[in-house]
C-alpha cells in the first residue's frame, strides 16, 4: 500500500525574525498566510526555531537575536495553535543529516 504522508518543515517563522529585532523583515512576515494555509491542510508538522543564549558562536558573526525566553524566540502568533510537532530549538545553523522514516 502507498502511503502520500508529508511533513512540512517550517523554520524560524519567529517574532525575530518577521516582527522585532535586528534580523526582523516585514518581507518574511508576508509568507505567513501561505505557511498557514499548508499547514491547515492537516499534514504533520515540525517546527525548527532559533533560541539562542548570548554565548551561542552565532552571536560572532549576526546581532543577538531570538534569544532564549524572549518575544523574538517565539513562533509567530497566527502560527502557533498549528504546531504539531515539538519544537526543536537550534542554537546554531541548521544541518540535517539524516531523517528517520
Amino acid at each position: 500500500m502507498s502511503s502520500n504522508k508529508r511533513l512540512i518543515v517550517v523554520i524560524d517563522m519567529l517574532n525575530g525574525f518577521c516582527f522585532q529585532g535586528p534580523l526582523s523583515d516585514k518581507r518574511i512576515a508576508q509568507i505567513i498566510p501561505q505557511i498557514k494555509n499548508l499547514l491547515l491542510q492537516g499534514d504533520d508538522n515540525l517546527f525548527l526555531c532559533d533560541s539562542h543564549s548570548l554565548n551561542d558562536p552565532e552571536m560572532t558573526i549576526y546581532p543577538p537575536h531570538c534569544l532564549s525566553g524572549t518575544y523574538e524566540a517565539e513562533v509567530v502568533d497566527e502560527l502557533k495553535n498549528l504546531i504539531k510537532r515539538k519544537i526543536t530549538k537550534q542554537t546554531t545553523y541548521i544541518r540535517i543529516n539524516k531523517l528517520d522514516t
